[in-house]
């Protein structure tokens, strides 16, 4: 003879509390009864029994299991609180699993009222099968209530959320705001830190970010906590409703001005993009602490291909520091490509294209080069048109899904309980279809152009770390890549092929070698490639005051 308890408690919240006591105590005193002692106790943890989930899938389900495996046999004991801890569903369902195990001769105890069911006394058997009936009619008739209870309160506060942005008794209250007389009120100080977060978020990585806003932050962010914040989009002002379905938490809607706004929804999308591109971007390299490589994640190899990293050394003495850009995979994979390149060398290239692209126009100077064209295009927002049309195209898709989720939404608050699952699906779709187009918006809006409308500007924003940071995300926005490569080089081979005698005349009057590190800058716009080759000995590093480096690394 041997006894098997079962516990069961359907909420979180009853795990906490007295519900396990409750339904453990009394066990010690059947043992006390009928001297039989506990051999194993089931316990079902946050599951309900008003769906049958414990019988289907639960601890019940494995004491069921014992039972048809014959681990449990006849004058055996199941002990439980009452009967409505093993099933509240309906009344056939619930007599005919418990009639099942006491036809098998096993004997059901229930430690809330000292009850004994057994089918060995058969002058009582109509009374077990009465008393079972009755007390699973209760249990399920009281369960079904308590739903249609939760359902109607969730379909009011959803509605009250929805209408009146009303506080929830239960709602959590996010950092940046407070709660006062029911409604949520802006906490200015820590708003201020969530836009310099997001402003952040925009122009570098999300633990860099971190970083930086912890040294001055009141409270201490985190990963988690800033992934957190960007989901529930609370900050500009969406409350993100869940419900409970079959025990898991699972999210229904975004209701829109549920709490005043801290930051823009322009500047949210840009960050939450940022993030997302980040997360895509399988590229090698990272961010030095001032952003001082501008061609980083947009810079190959022109011998091999691979990416191309950013790094400086100083020597012992601290007299001499070099910035270079040199080919990944000969660095750390050893494939023995060693292209190399001094990083001042291009920066100052680079920022010669976009002085010219500014300061000159292509109807003024009909023989500017071909790259500096297509630079003033991009930087003048000449290519407008171009997106303007598929501008117009995702915006009448986002006026017709919009549409689709209002019908949808007054479709849900037509429903008296709580919408079926295929209707919330649809909602859910429509949100995300939403989303996507917005982003597809913002982002036509972020490749057409850059703040800059003179030299002047430009060079305010390679002077900053934020400024060297949108430049770089205006370089990948555009799809602007570039490859480099540099090499030793006989200068007068180069310039005067067909004529040696002219060479060799030169060397003998100038009386040194000719040989030079030549370096080819390749920009690549729309998939059209644009070469320039200059000398490094020619180079005047000193033309721009934006190419010095150790003036760029203070600001």
């Amino acid at each position: 003879m041997q006894a098997f308890a079962y516990v069961r408690y359907s909420t979180a919240r009853q795990s906490t509390g007295d519900s396990y006591e409750r339904q453990q105590s009394p066990l010690a005193r059947f043992e006390d009864e009928y001297g039989v002692k506990i051999k194993e106790t089931f316990v079902d943890s946050g599951v309900s029994s008003f769906r049958g989930d414990n019988i289907k899938k639960g601890q019940f389900r494995n004491l069921l299991d014992k039972i048809d495996n014959e681990e449990i046999v006849a004058n055996d004991f199941i002990v439980i609180e009452s009967i409505d801890r093993v099933s509240r569903q309906e009344l056939n369902k619930t007599a005919t699993q418990l009639y099942a195990i006491l036809e098998k001769g096993i004997k059901i105890y229930t430690t809330n009222d000292e009850k004994l069911y057994s089918l060995e006394d058969k002058n009582r058997d109509l009374e077990n099968y009465l008393m079972i009936g009755l007390i699973a009619k209760r249990a399920n008739e009281e369960s079904e209530t308590k739903s249609k209870r939760r359902k109607s309160a969730w379909k009011k506060v959803h509605k009250e959320a929805r209408e009146q942005g009303k506080a929830f008794a239960n709602s959590r209250v996010h950092y940046g705001y407070e709660l006062v007389d029911g409604e949520y009120r802006i906490v200015e100080e820590e708003a201020e830190e969530i836009r310099k977060l997001f402003e952040l978020l925009i122009h570098q990585g999300v633990y860099s970010s971190i970083l930086e806003i912890n040294k001055t932050a009141k409270r201490k962010w985190t990963a988690s906590s800033v992934y957190k914040m960007i989901l529930s989009k609370a900050v500009i002002g969406y409350l993100r409703r869940q419900e409970i379905v079959n025990g898991k938490r699972v999210f229904r809607e975004y209701i829109e001005g549920f709490y005043p706004q801290i930051v823009d929804e322009f500047t949210f999308k840009r960050a939450e993009q940022a993030i997302n591109r980040r997360k895509s971007n399988k590229e090698t390299g990272r961010n030095t602490e001032a952003y001082i490589n501008i061609f980083r994640h947009c810079a190959n190899c022109a011998q091999c291909g691979a990416k191309m990293i950013y790094s400086k050394k100083t020597k012992q003495n601290g007299k001499y520091r070099y910035d270079y850009l040199f080919c990944a995979d000969g660095k750390e994979k050893g494939t023995g490509c060693k292209n190399t390149l001094n990083y001042e060398y291009l920066l100052s290239h680079f920022v010669s294209k976009m002085f010219q692209a500014i300061a000159f126009k292509e109807e003024d100077v009909p023989s500017i080069a071909p790259v500096v064209k297509e630079l003033s295009k991009l930087l003048s927002n000449k290519k407008q048109i171009e997106q303007n049309k598929r501008q117009r195209v995702i915006e009448n898709e986002l006026s017709k899904e919009q549409m689709n989720e209002a019908n949808l939404q007054r479709m849900i608050d037509n429903f008296d309980e709580i919408p079926p699952n295929y209707v919330l699906k649809k909602l859910s779709e429509s949100e995300k279809k939403i989303e996507a187009l917005k982003s597809e918006l913002l982002l036509i809006e972020e490749t057409t152009g850059i703040d800059m409308g003179s030299f002047a500007d430009f060079g305010q924003m390679i002077m900053t770390k934020a400024g060297r940071a949108e430049i770089n995300r205006f370089l990948i926005a555009n799809n602007i890549r570039f490859s480099f490569e540099s090499e030793k080089v006989d200068s007068l081979e180069r310039e005067y092929p067909d004529d040696p005698t002219f060479r060799e005349m030169y060397r003998k009057s100038v009386g040194k070698k000719t040989t030079k590190t030549e370096i080819t800058f390749n920009t690549i716009i729309d998939g059209q490639m644009f070469t320039d080759k200059f000398y490094k000995e020619d180079a005047d590093l000193n033309y721009f005051v934006e190419c010095d480096i150790s003036i760029l690394e203070k600001n």
